[in-house]
């Protein structure tokens, strides 16, 4: 697998930027953009439904650990916040962090409702 070099990426969203003498100053959002491709560089040949989306991009947390976390046990925003740091900077990731949960809540309780079955020898 091969990821697409720093200065190739630059260039997908600052031409300007491919200089390596040019002293900038990378805004917030561009570092943000180029952390992003290089994940779903990483992630676009794993297997079908491993894609992950970033939910806070503060703290670089997933949609994928935040549904382990809620599966886990951490079935409100402020249990994730505390499990995982999530909602803990800006709170931009709040609103969906309350989707993921309202969407996997039942699914975790469905999972944790299931009897266990044992074999005896």
């Amino acid at each position: 697998m091969t990821v697409k070099g720093l200065n190739y990426i630059k260039s997908d969203y600052h031409p300007s930027l491919t200089d390596s003498n040019t002293n900038v100053n990378y805004s917030h959002a561009l570092l943000t953009q180029i952390l992003i491709s290089i994940n779903m560089q990483l992630f676009v040949n794993r297997a079908p439904g491993y894609l992950a989306m970033y939910v806070c991009v503060c703290k670089g947390i997933t949609d994928h650990q935040i549904k382990d976390a809620i599966y886990a046990g951490a079935t409100t925003v402020g249990k994730l916040r505390k499990a995982l740091g999530v909602a803990s900077q800006c709170g931009k990731c709040t609103c969906l962090t309350r989707e993921l949960i309202d969407e996997t809540l039942p699914q975790a309780e469905y999972v944790e409702a299931q009897p266990l079955h044992y074999a005896v020898a």
